[in-house]
Formats: structure tokens, C-alpha cells, sequence
């Protein structure tokens, strides 16, 4: 009978000390590297956090704020990165999860909504769009086109 050994991984948390992140990252993208897969929450800071031989990422715990999880992301999309990177969100039906996504996607919507009505506002005065300071109003207008 035969035992499976687990895949040889990096893991970096929140609680990682500096030293420890440094020795994981240069481990995961060294060229003759074993390591299989590369596991970091969103809480764990992206601060010199460089993945660029990743080529998949998997989004197990969203974050309510979509800035943390475009982050992880940007982890494997760094200069010198040579393969296609794919990405994988996994969300459970029916959970707090689906919630946290779609709060997410509202806020990204409003975000993006903010910063191309600044730029419109700056091309020509008195466009169509609804003001800044009502986000219900926004929320709606975005979800309507």
C-alpha cells in the first residue's frame, strides 16, 4: 500500500514575521523550486509580496473590501511574468459568502463610477450622471446600464 505525501507548499499569514515571508517567496520562485502551491490570505499584506512564477490563483476567502482581493490577484501579475495567469474565485451558494461578493462588486462598480465621473466632469460640465454624494442613487443608476 502506498501513502500519498502531501505536495510540497509556502504559506504566509498574517502572523508571518518578516524573515519567514522573505525565505517562502525567494523558495516559491527559485528556478528548480518544489513547491506546488503558494498559500496566502489577503490579511497577510502585500507588501513585497512578488509571486511572478505563479500562474493560477485561487480566491478561497473573499474579503469585503475588493481592493484586497485585486491585490492577491496582482501577486502573480507582476513585471516578468511569463505564463498566462488564471484566476479562480470559490464561493459557497447560499452562504455569507455570496453576500461578501456582491458587496464587493457594488463598490467596485461605485469606485470605478466615482473616478469616471471626475474624469467626465473635467471633459464637459453638467453630465447626466448622478451626483457623488448619493450612493443609492449611483448604485442604481450603474445597475441600470
Amino acid at each position: 500500500m502506498s501513502s500519498l505525501n502531501p505536495p510540497d507548499y509556502c504559506r504566509i499569514d498574517g502572523g508571518t514575521d518578516h524573515e519567514a515571508r522573505i525565505a517562502a517567496i525567494d523558495d516559491y520562485n527559485a528556478p528548480d523550486s518544489e513547491k506546488f502551491v503558494f498559500l496566502l490570505t489577503t490579511r497577510a499584506g502585500g507588501l513585497g509580496i512578488n509571486l511572478v512564477t505563479a500562474d493560477v490563483v485561487v480566491l478561497f476567502d473573499s474579503d469585503w473590501n475588493p481592493q484586497a482581493d485585486l491585490q492577491a490577484m496582482d501577486r502573480a501579475h507582476r513585471i516578468g511574468q511569463t505564463k498566462q495567469v488564471y484566476v479562480f474565485r470559490f464561493i459557497t451558494q447560499d452562504a455569507v459568502e455570496e453576500r461578501i461578493l456582491d458587496r464587493a462588486t457594488q463598490k467596485l462598480k461605485l469606485d470605478q463610477m466615482v473616478i469616471q465621473e471626475g474624469r467626465a466632469q473635467t471633459a464637459q460640465k453638467g453630465a447626466s450622471r448622478p451626483s457623488r454624494r448619493d450612493p443609492e442613487l449611483i448604485i442604481s443608476w450603474s445597475e441600470q446600464r
